[in-house]
């Protein structure tokens, strides 16, 4: 689970195409599939990636997340987002 958005979509896409051929289980914090778009301006991917090899281990460690956090794994995912955003803004103002 990596809910920093930091990944540009050729950076995993090979993962996924393994993790999909032994039935894994990989998608972004909202828990929707990753979208590889070659259209769009940016490449990145914004809202975290979470992999498990299994869909019982997904949802376990996706409610142990959210048990020990008390907060969902999009809205943790979206807090993280924002945070990025304004020590980027930050840097910059520097």
């Amino acid at each position: 689970m990596n809910l920093v958005p930091s990944y540009s979509m050729w950076d995993i896409c090979a993962s996924e195409a393994i993790f999909a051929s032994r039935f894994g289980i990989l998608t972004d914090a909202k828990q929707k599939p990753l979208f590889y778009d070659s259209t769009r301006r940016s490449f990145g991917l914004y809202n975290g990636v979470v992999a498990a090899r299994d869909a019982g281990v997904y949802l376990s460690t996706k409610r142990a997340y959210e048990s020990n956090s008390g907060i969902t794994l999009a809205d943790s995912q979206m807090q993280i987002r924002r945070d990025v955003h304004m020590r980027n803004q930050e840097l910059q103002r520097n």
